[in-house]
């Protein structure tokens, strides 16, 4: 069964993500579409049944298409993005979520006179600490054509030793429905008359009416 759908937010938003750790913690992060282009954040303590207030995720402004995030299963959350750096340059947008708060955006330039593509996408192996993130960037093809590649880069996180044991979220118990089958009542069936025993063949002799089996005693008494 689902539970009745919540809406969380309302507005002009496109590219929802979703991202779950193993500590009970729901992230949902959504961008703006318009002039700002920002990206927002609303997450859940309780495995998605209440929600905090909406936030902007600091340092995200101006990011066309939609975001990566992942989660290395111990509440920490990696959100990547693609943007500008301070001196307008195509660059790597990259922040971290510790549980409760955002760290300071860090900044990774691509390779100068590159258009980016919209969207990205991540991978985290918390136990190896590595967090991989894929992303696509014009490229000039043969003759001067203009392609699109995808590129891949990668870099060190803290590595998680040990995954926390999965919190339970508590679901609504569904009570199984007792069908009652009604006992079938006989209908009682009418009582049908049996036919009157058959008479014995007789012979009518004006007003006398004897039975034909009479008949030969008269003719011996004759």
């Amino acid at each position: 069964t689902w539970a009745e759908p919540l809406m969380i937010a309302q507005g002009a938003y496109d590219w929802p993500r979703l991202v779950a750790t193993l500590t009970g913690q729901v992230h949902l992060i959504w961008s703006e579409v318009g002039a700002r282009n920002g990206v927002w954040q609303r997450w859940s303590v309780d495995g998605g049944i209440t929600w905090k207030s909406a936030a902007q995720v600091p340092g995200f402004r101006e990011v066309p298409g939609p975001v990566g995030v992942a989660s290395d299963g111990s509440g920490v959350l990696y959100l990547v993005g693609q943007g500008q750096d301070d001196v307008g340059d195509a660059a790597l947008l990259y922040i971290t979520w510790n549980g409760e708060r955002w760290a300071e955006r860090e900044t990774f330039r691509l390779a100068a006179g590159r258009r980016s593509e919209p969207g990205v996408a991540v991978a985290v192996q918390p136990l190896l600490g590595q967090f991989n993130v894929a992303l696509r960037q014009e490229v000039e093809g043969e003759e001067g054509t203009k392609l699109t590649g995808i590129w891949h880069t990668q870099r060190t996180i803290p590595a998680v030793k040990a995954l926390p044991t999965p919190i339970p979220t508590s679901l609504p118990t569904m009570t199984p429905t007792l069908l009652i089958v009604p006992t079938p009542t006989p209908t009682p069936r009418p009582t049908v008359n049996p036919l009157p025993p058959s008479s014995p063949p007789t012979l009518e002799l004006g007003p006398i009416t004897l039975p034909l089996s009479a008949l030969g005693g008269v003719l011996l008494a004759a």
